[in-house]
């Protein structure tokens, strides 16, 4: 799935944010209007990833992939949202649509 992005799009974004966050162990998934197909044209990206239990991300990585795809030219944000972090008042729907990145 391309997530409503062209093919250079879907491919800066598999080498900036999901196989960074799959080379530390998480699952990536997309949600949202993107994940949905009922996006916008300048609709947002939403990433929910999951990293293993026994694993954590280094100090600082989720805001270097935040500030490299906001200095770069990707024309759309992107949200990062850690699923230890999603509020379960959110977490069934988020679930329900999200898409293997």
């Amino acid at each position: 799935m391309k997530f409503g992005l062209t093919d250079k799009e879907l491919k800066q974004l598999q080498n900036k944010v999901i196989q960074p966050l799959r080379d530390r162990g998480a699952r990536v998934w997309v949600f949202g209007s993107r994940a949905r197909g009922d996006h916008k044209k300048f609709s947002d990206l939403d990433i929910l990833f999951e990293v293993p239990i026994d694993r954590e991300l280094e100090p600082g990585f989720l805001f270097e992939i935040k500030s490299e795809m906001e200095d770069s030219n990707f024309p759309y944000k992107v949200d990062l949202v850690d699923s230890k972090s999603l509020a379960e008042s959110y977490r069934a729907g988020v679930e329900a649509e999200r898409v293997e990145a």
